[in-house]
């Protein structure tokens, strides 16, 4: 899958924290796509349920589980699509680590048109240092998908 990087742009938001959001779609495809990571996951990651809505209304819902960006460790079913070894400290300063960003891909029945993708939920409580899944795009394998 190809999937479309947000500009970049200093102080800008480049991801989005899964929240339950539900992005459209468009096309037949036999996957969905989202690269992804998580912060302060375990060292099993972080697991969240992602459901397709198909144009008739009907729903599948599928588990994906994503590592801490900094963790070694990746579960079943993601793939690190980008990897990093050195990240912006406090202060700016860089330091040597793993830094990864992964692709998990959620299966789509091939003969119905999705209309939408519902991110996965997340952890329900927020604060500094608490566990997250950021999604950074989403993609689909149709020959005709548009996201």
């Amino acid at each position: 899958m190809d999937f479309t990087l947000p500009a970049g742009l200093a102080g800008v938001e480049d991801n989005a924290l899964a929240r339950g959001q539900v992005v459209p779609l468009s096309g037949l495809a036999s996957h969905v796509g989202l690269l992804m990571t998580a912060t302060y996951a375990p060292a099993s990651g972080l697991t969240g349920t992602v459901t397709i809505t198909y144009t008739d209304k009907t729903t599948a819902s599928s588990p994906v589980t994503v590592p801490d960006w900094a963790s070694s460790t990746v579960p079943q079913k993601a793939v690190v699509a980008a990897h990093g070894d050195r990240v912006n400290g406090s202060g700016r300063a860089q330091s040597t680590r793993v830094a990864n960003l992964c692709s998990v891909a959620v299966d789509v029945d091939p003969h119905r048109r999705p209309a939408s993708d519902t991110l996965p939920t997340g952890p329900r409580y927020m604060g500094a240092k608490s566990p997250a899944l950021h999604v950074f795009a989403l993609a689909t394998d149709g020959p005709d998908s548009a996201s």
